[in-house]
């Protein structure tokens, strides 16, 4: 139990319109300070912010219900949480000594790093970086403007949460193509054409029918961004014991093992075909083996264990900052 004397706040912010990867991973890390001896989480929300049942902050003190709880800033937090392109500007605008508050940026993507990208204009605010992959170090290391540490923390699959893996998977193949769904559906016309069962996702859907789907087939082809800060998907289809295919995206390089785990073509077409073909004449004894591996693979990149990551830098974050 927390002593309420010595107790800080960490004010988070989101603006939830749709659930996305990012806003998950936000919330995951929103429950984590809760395990904390020391902090509490305190957020408050856009004024675009969806209360429906993909927010999981809805039942959040009735949340739903007093928007009006949610809508102002805390007025002293002692630690900010900033993610995402928008929340920068927000907390600006919320605090004029910004400077002074610690702050702990979580970093998703490798695009921080691109002079292109608007979020590249903020690394030089001082702030103790979390970045989700080595991949998003690297590129963020690589620019030479960051201001503040970088620590990388894996992300970690909520393993209670997914289906039991099933034993007998009714699906040949799932083409999971929510980012890239015209590469998608030409790969399912090839497979279809010669001769094989495919079941293709693409566009928004609730997360339960997406992970039953893949829980669902035997392989599963996972088309991300061609450029990701960590790939959680593909995690999750080795921790429900599908056969895994997923092309290079960079931020699923620490996990995804050609060959041992899943199959890790490069991005383009004839590569992932190939991948695929590979992945449907493999021998049983060679299949079970890459699932087998690739479910030890997901054990390590536990929720459980992003947790005791990210706590370790809240009991250490006087010293980091």
């Amino acid at each position: 139990m927390k002593n309420p004397a010595s107790t800080k706040v960490i004010q988070f912010y989101r603006n939830f319109r749709e659930f996305t990867g990012g806003h998950l991973k936000h919330w995951h890390y929103f429950n984590h300070v809760y395990y904390s001896a020391t902090y509490l989480p305190y957020i408050y929300f856009g004024a675009d912010t969806v209360w429906n049942p993909k927010n999981p902050w809805r039942h959040l003190n009735g949340a739903a219900s007093h928007k009006s709880a949610f809508s102002q800033p805390l007025k002293k937090p002692d630690v900010l949480f900033i993610e995402g392109v928008s929340d920068w500007p927000v907390m600006q605008a919320a605090y004029t000594n910004l400077s002074q508050i610690p702050i702990i940026n979580l970093i998703q993507h490798v695009r921080h790093g691109d002079p292109a990208d608007p979020r590249y204009a903020f690394l030089t605010q001082r702030a103790i970086r979390i970045c989700v992959s080595k991949a998003v170090e690297s590129a963020l290391t690589e620019t030479h403007r960051v201001n503040g540490p970088l620590i990388t923390i894996p992300c970690g699959v909520e393993l209670a949460n997914l289906p039991a893996p099933l034993t007998n998977k009714p699906i040949e193949i799932c083409i999971a193509a929510l980012k890239n769904p015209e590469l998608g559906q030409r790969l399912r016309q090839r497979l279809e054409r010669d001769g094989h069962q495919v079941v293709l996702l693409a566009g928004r859907m609730a997360r339960s029918h997406f992970l039953n789907a893949i829980n669902q087939a035997k392989i599963t082809l996972f088309l991300p961004w061609q450029t990701e800060g960590f790939y959680l998907p593909a995690l999750e289809g080795m921790a429900l014991n599908t056969l895994v295919v997923c092309p290079d995206c960079q931020g699923n390089r620490e996990f995804c093992q050609d060959g041992e785990n899943c199959w890790n073509p490069a991005y383009e077409g004839t590569k992932i075909l190939s991948a695929l073909n590979q992945a449907l004449a493999m021998s049983d004894e060679k299949r079970h083996q890459m699932l087998q591996q690739g479910q030890q693979t997901a054990k390590r990149y536990s929720l459980r264990a992003e947790r005791r990551a990210f706590l370790n830098v809240l009991e250490n974050l006087e010293q980091i900052w």
